[in-house]
């Protein structure tokens, strides 16, 4: 995860390099990785909280959006993960949610003002995640001065 300035790192995997072009265009990240399949993914997850967002086709070639949660969620709950599909499915959504996705978005959808809130919500959650730490810094180094 990046400092709170708002510059932004993004991990896109996704087959399709038009929708990886559209979401570097309206997500606005200031440093983005891409994977086009799960197991070239790997590399790039092996510390993900180094994201502050992680874009995940659900259809890949060598697997499915189920199988990065998993592996992400195991690593790390507070990366913000957005499953996209071409499927604009309510029950594949929620399955994605409870798999510990963050949002869900339809291909349809993958336009700038949709990108963009979904950015907006990112840096919003990433500063709040910062505020936090910081806090609990504090605390942990008064507890230390009584020592």
């Amino acid at each position: 995860m990046n400092d709170l300035k708002d510059n932004l790192t993004c991990l896109i995997i996704d087959d399709s390099v038009e929708d990886v072009k559209l979401i570097c265009k309206y997500a606005q990240c200031d440093q983005v990785d891409t994977a086009p399949t799960i197991k070239e993914s790997i590399p790039f997850l092996i510390n993900p909280i180094l994201y502050d967002v992680i874009f995940i086709d659900h259809n890949l070639p060598d697997g499915d959006s189920f199988d990065l949660i998993k592996l992400i969620r195991e690593k790390s709950t507070i990366v913000p993960i957005v499953v996209i599909t071409g499927l604009a499915d309510y029950n594949l959504a929620i399955q994605t949610l409870r798999a510990g996705a963050s949002g869900f978005l339809a291909k349809a959808e993958l336009d700038e003002p949709t990108l963009q809130e979904v950015m907006k919500t990112v840096s919003e959650e990433r500063k709040n995640v910062y505020k936090t730490l910081l806090k609990l810094t504090e605390i942990e180094n008064k507890l230390n001065s009584y020592k």
